[in-house]
């Protein structure tokens, strides 16, 4: 792993070569392509990536949870096995997400989706019910996630605003 001066080494001469920063006024690189390329150079891992990484965990973990209703109360043994394998691999790739996203952002993501996809697969293959209610929860828990995820640049525009008033 390389230490912070690759990286600063690697930003510095990006922008001193590059038609961006050569003819754009001495700006720096947007922020999130900054930490990316400082990510890389230290075995960090890009904000795509952490994404990916809680996708994965959150698919893992609905698979897990599915597996648990086709155990038949653990007596099928495939499936009984499956649930521990797939919530070991759902808990072992979740961490890798947090390296980017904030641990309440992620697990409101990871457990709001995970609530999500899992009630949906109950309806569609084990003929769980849906009503007016169950919809309009799952709606809110989605809605949410999206607020928690987008929070602190809601709070920055509304602070913004009224700044200029």
């Amino acid at each position: 792993m390389a230490d912070n001066s690759e990286a600063d080494h690697l930003l510095g001469r990006f922008n001193a070569e590059s038609s961006y920063g050569a003819h754009g006024g001495g700006e720096q690189l947007p922020p999130d392509v900054a930490d990316d390329i400082a990510g890389a150079t230290n075995g960090d891992i890009s904000w795509q990536s952490a994404w990916v990484w809680l996708i994965v965990a959150i698919v893992l973990e609905v698979a897990g949870t599915t597996s648990m209703k086709l155990s038949s109360g653990l007596t099928k043994l495939l499936p009984s096995i499956l649930i521990y394998v797939l919530y070991a691999a759902s808990f072992s790739v979740f961490p890798f997400a947090l390296k980017r996203i904030e641990l309440s952002t992620a697990y409101a993501v990871w457990s709001g989706l995970g609530t999500t996809l899992t009630a949906l697969i109950g309806v569609v293959y084990f003929s769980d019910t849906m009503n007016w209610i169950k919809a309009l929860s799952l709606i809110a828990i989605v809605g949410g996630c999206v607020l928690i995820k987008f929070s602190d640049e809601i709070e920055k525009t509304i602070e913004e605003e009224s700044e200029n008033r």
